[in-house]
């Protein structure tokens, strides 16, 4: 009798343990009590009862999204570039035999159309309940352009795109929304990484910042940016993009005397440069002594990636950590951490008062 209140109270005080710590873990669905109401990059306000049980992504970023808050099995369609056969990533691999619906362009429109609705014919796809992500381009959104023709069929379409990180934490935010997933809690991640960076950089004085150029390579033209995910990345790190030239424009053709002569502390490569960034000093003759690093390909897409991209830029721009503890759940979650040993502690204390007493 004495071992079996024993073992009662004993799993009584686990249970209760394991209540303390539930905060620890992020659930891997978000309850929806009420219609979800999304405002999408275009401005327009989509009305969900419940998180879509089926998505089809047409643009890289979306589908990566979808993949990275846990939602791959709600993927029933997505478009060519999320294909492995076009970009080598290997995480897209796990998309081959879902259907592949096309480019997401109005020009090629009716192949999005068809395969939508050979997607619903086949139960895969539902209009009331189910979503289409797509990018928010002007010819996407033009009168009687695909967007129109969607949604006069009765489809929910939620148009995306950012041209900041900022942006891009919303991009994240919406199809989070949409889906009810945050499973590795990457909307909490980018916001994270930013706000670290912001507070680690408060007291270095202007004089003090680096200068940085965001680069790609279109053929053996040199492309450098004045605005876009990697500036704005650099931006948030407090470093000079010391490739503006004032322009409005996203990006001018240049040549590597130019970038020489803008004197960076590090030049950012595009990450869909085919080489190394060795390879890139040597085809373009920059002095060995300069400093590029090439940045992942998802890092300059909407996408939870940008946290990892953001924290790169800052590691390469100050040469220190972004994180000074590692960045570890310990770390972001010591207090909590701290609360459940004590309470732990109190538990077993408990326990074995009330063993004995048994």
């Amino acid at each position: 009798m004495h071992n079996k209140n024993a073992i009662m109270v004993l799993v009584a005080c686990s249970m209760m343990f394991a209540v303390s710590i539930v905060p620890l873990t992020d659930p891997s669905e978000v309850s929806a009590t009420s219609p979800i109401v999304i405002t999408d990059s275009a401005g327009h306000q989509i009305t969900l009862n419940a998180p879509a049980e089926h998505v089809v992504t047409m643009g890289f970023a979306f589908t990566l999204t979808v993949m990275d808050l846990g939602g791959t099995d709600k993927i029933v369609g997505y478009d060519h570039y999320s294909t492995y056969g076009y970009n080598g990533d290997e995480r897209m691999e796990t998309l081959e035999g879902i259907a592949m619906l096309g480019t997401g362009y109005n020009s090629d429109k009716a192949s999005l159309i068809s395969g939508l609705v050979q997607l619903v014919e086949g139960g895969l796809f539902d209009k009331d309940t189910d979503v289409v992500f797509m990018n928010n381009f002007s010819s996407t959104l033009a009168t009687g352009a695909v967007y129109d023709n969607l949604v006069a069929e009765g489809y929910k379409v939620i148009c995306l795109g950012a041209k900041t990180y900022e942006e891009s934490i919303d991009v994240v935010e919406a199809i989070s929304d949409a889906i009810g997933l945050d499973s590795s809690g990457s909307v909490s991640n980018m916001t994270s990484a930013r706000d670290t960076v912001i507070e680690n950089i408060a007291d270095i004085a202007e004089e003090d910042r680096p200068r940085a150029i965001y680069i790609s390579v279109t053929g053996d033209t040199i492309k450098v940016y004045n605005s876009g995910l990697a500036v704005s990345m650099i931006e948030i790190c407090g470093a000079t993009n010391a490739g503006s030239n004032g322009s409005s424009a996203t990006s001018y053709n240049s040549d590597t005397s130019a970038v020489i002569q803008a004197n960076p502390d590090v030049v950012f490569l595009d990450g869909n440069y085919d080489g190394t960034a060795d390879d890139f000093k040597e085809e373009f003759s920059l002095p060995s002594s300069f400093n590029v690093y090439k940045l992942d390909k998802d890092w300059n897409n909407p996408c939870p990636g940008m946290a990892a991209g953001l924290e790169a830029v800052y590691i390469q721009l100050y040469h220190t950590p972004l994180y000074g503890d590692g960045g570890s759940l310990i770390s972001e979650n010591g207090a909590l951490i701290a609360v459940s040993i004590v309470t732990l502690i109190a538990i077993i204390a408990v326990a074995v008062v009330l063993v004995r007493r048994h």
